[in-house]
C-alpha cells in the first residue's frame, strides 16, 4: 500500500490530536496524529529513503532530531546512482530477530556523507514521513 520495505509492528502508547506515540519492540516514536486509541495494535511503515542519516561531521538539523535511533550498518549494495544499506538498530536481534531498515541513498549523498567508511550510525524517522495503519490491514 506504500511501496515501503519498513514496516515495524508497534503498539500505541498514547494519543492526543497533535500526536501519536507508538512503541516497536526496540524504540518509541511519535508521529502525526491518527484515529487510533491507546493500546491499538498497528504497523509503522517508512519508505526507505525518507530513513534520514544523521551525519556525524556536523550538528543535527531541526528536522533530524524526531524519532533518532541508533544502529549498525551491516549490508550495503551499490545499485547504480543509489545505495541501499540495512540498518540494524541498536538493541535488536538479542533472542530474537534483528530490526532491520532499508535506507536508500543517492550515491552522491553516500559519497559526501563518507557513509562507506563507518558502521555505526543515527538515523531520523521523521515524523512527516512514517503511516501508521491499524496492524490487521496488508501493509505491502
Amino acid at each position: 500500500m506504500t511501496g515501503t520495505a519498513n514496516v515495524l509492528d508497534g503498539v500505541v502508547e498514547e494519543s492526543s490530536e497533535k500526536e501519536l506515540t507508538v512503541r516497536t519492540r526496540d524504540f518509541a516514536v511519535l508521529t502525526n496524529p491518527y484515529p487510533f486509541s491507546k493500546g491499538d495494535r498497528v504497523h509503522i511503515c517508512i519508505r526507505p529513503e525518507s530513513v534520514l542519516l544523521i551525519r556525524k561531521d556536523r550538528r543535527p538539523s531541526r528536522n533530524s532530531r524526531e524519532n533518532n535511533v541508533s544502529g549498525v550498518v551491516v549490508d550495503r549494495k551499490a545499485r547504480g546512482s543509489l545505495y541501499t544499506l540495512q540498518f540494524q538498530v541498536d538493541g535488536s536481534g538479542e533472542g530474537s530477530d534483528p530490526t532491520i531498515l532499508q535506507i536508500d541513498l543517492p550515491a552522491r549523498v553516500y559519497g559526501v556523507m563518507r557513509v562507506g567508511e563507518h558502521r555505526e550510525w543515527a538515523v531520523s524517522l521523521r515524523r512527516d514521513s512514517l503511516h501508521v495503519i491499524r496492524a490487521e490491514q496488508p501493509c505491502v
